[in-house]
């Protein structure tokens, strides 16, 4: 069972159901991933297919310049009704007042709801499709975190950044040329995301072995594979569209390991943790903040260093010994 889990392709996994060894059916709600250069042209088609025929697109600035323009313009082209709203801020916070935008400009009519973006406008997407009860599908525009697939949003709520059940995309999309082209630092953040997996499996084999806590060493399997193959890449120039997949695979099959396992462990530990406490720091304080992947790349290299002091640990059952 595990030799299948490390080889599902980001295709086989899509709308999969598992039944694993560790004795849970492991499933994944996304109906389709396409991940291939000119995906965008796709889009329309793709809308119909999974019964949209009149949609809400959601995007930023930044991201309707990289491709929201195009999808629009595809859309227009198959006469498929649709309304748009373009944030008009440079810097979006996943916060209630992003929230509330966005669904104050959306038309009751729209029946499926398309976000265009990374990390904060697919969080805000998956938001307005869970108040909504439309189903939801984002184009991605940089591989630069790991929550395109998973059922939950990355929140600023009263201040504290939470992390609260939202819905699953039904379709990802992710056109490779739209992807190479993204701002550099966005391709690092995705590269310092994966790297945040080191600590997260570990962290979630440790927790097992010690608070006998649930672990399925076939999803943790799946993730390595797709980190693997993320570290095997030689340079982050990424000026060939193919080059950037192994990355955005790798992100998106982080967010559906966390799916089939019910919880956040396979992806995420302390490091998400650091990153998280430096978000609010930056809230409370009204300091500067980096993006999510580079923070995750930071707080492993120092989560790595608490893991050094494992091995003089003892576990008792209430506390940790120094031996």
């Amino acid at each position: 069972m595990t030799e299948i889990m490390e080889n599902l392709s980001v295709d086989g996994i899509s709308g999969a159901e598992i039944k694993c060894r560790c004795g849970k059916m492991h499933k994944n709600q996304i109906k389709e991933i396409i991940i291939e250069r000119g995906a965008l042209a796709k889009i329309p088609d793709i809308i119909k297919k999974h019964g949209g025929s009149n949609v809400y697109v959601i995007a930023d600035r930044n991201t309707y310049a990289a491709a929201g323009e195009t999808v629009c313009k595809n859309i227009e082209r198959y006469n498929l009704p649709y309304s748009l709203y373009v944030f008009d801020s440079e810097r979006i916070e996943p916060d209630e007042l992003a929230v509330g935008k966005a669904i104050m400009h959306y038309d009751g009519k729209c029946d499926f709801i398309v976000g265009i973006g990374s990390g904060t406008i697919n969080d805000i997407g998956k938001m307005v499709a869970c108040i909504t009860g439309k189903p939801y599908m984002i184009v991605a525009t940089a591989p630069s975190m790991d929550g395109y697939a998973s059922a939950t949003s990355s929140m600023i709520r009263d201040g504290i950044k939470v992390s609260l059940g939202t819905v699953c995309p039904c379709v990802i999309v992710a056109d490779t040329e739209v992807l190479c082209n993204a701002p550099k630092i966005l391709l690092q953040a995705g590269i310092g995301d994966m790297l945040a997996k080191y600590i997260s499996i570990c962290e979630w084999r440790l927790s097992h072995l010690i608070t006998g806590e649930y672990y399925c060493e076939e999803i943790a399997s799946m993730v390595r594979n797709a980190l693997k193959n993320c570290m095997q890449i030689e340079s982050l120039e990424f000026t060939e569209p193919d080059d950037i997949k192994p990355v955005i695979e790798g992100l998106i099959i982080s967010g559906i390991a966390m799916s089939f396992a019910g919880l956040s462990r396979p992806a995420s530990g302390m490091e998400h943790y650091f990153s998280h406490l430096w978000d609010m720091r930056a809230i409370e304080f009204n300091t500067p903040s980096a993006l999510h992947g580079i923070q995750c790349g930071v707080a492993t290299v120092l989560c790595l260093r608490y893991m050094n002091l494992l091995p003089g640990l003892s576990p008792t059952g209430k506390r940790l010994v120094i031996l």
